[in-house]
């Protein structure tokens, strides 16, 4: 069952991991990269058992959260921190330290995307029809903002006649500041695991 679909969903990420080149290079690539994580960001959503969030006062959800998933998080952060200053790749500075935040590497970024997700439900699982506007907010935000994001940043093309240049300065730094759009597209795919 569940179980099973996991370590399929862990396999994917893996074998996705493992091919070289972009997503356009590689069929196998774009096809795992196409579903596993949505999947996996649904299972996630699936698993949270809800009368056990909503058993905990706010405060005490965050500080399980930090023991359970930040504080190793964060160990993972400082260890490739430290790696990547000693062999001189990076130098340690508030601006190299804030962006590994906002935009983690490769695959530090799920446990804090999980830990916004999860605390971003309390207030939505409280009643079923905020859990449905929730959802149809999060997918009309998840398919709008990734968009807007990846075209302000350049990441992927605008339509004929827009150039990530011509952006106001200030929309380009929001569109950064926001950090790493994976740590809030997803939520769309975690509430479907939720509902």
């Amino acid at each position: 069952g569940l179980d099973i679909l996991k370590g399929v969903l862990i396999a994917l990420v893996v074998a996705g991991h493992l091919l070289r080149g972009g997503l356009g290079d590689h069929f196998a690539r774009y096809a795992i990269y196409s579903f596993h994580m949505p999947l996996f960001i649904a299972v996630s959503g699936y698993m949270v058992r809800k009368e056990s969030l909503l058993a905990h006062s706010w405060n005490r959800q965050i500080v399980r959260d930090f023991w359970r998933m930040l504080l190793p998080w964060l160990i993972a952060f400082l260890a490739y921190k430290t790696y990547f200053i000693g062999f001189g790749s990076e130098t340690l500075t508030v601006k190299s330290a804030v962006r590994g935040v906002l935009y983690p590497w490769y695959h530090l970024w799920f446990i804090p995307a999980l830990f916004i997700m999860r605390l971003a439900l309390r207030p939505i699982i409280a009643s079923p029809r905020r859990l449905g506007i929730a959802i149809g907010l999060a997918g009309a935000f998840t398919l709008t903002w990734f968009s807007f994001q990846q075209g302000i940043t350049g990441e992927i093309a605008l339509p004929a006649g827009l150039k990530p240049d011509e952006f106001p300065t200030w929309l380009k730094g929001f569109a950064v500041l926001t950090g790493d759009k994976r740590l809030y597209t997803y939520f769309f795919f975690f509430l479907l695991g939720v509902a």
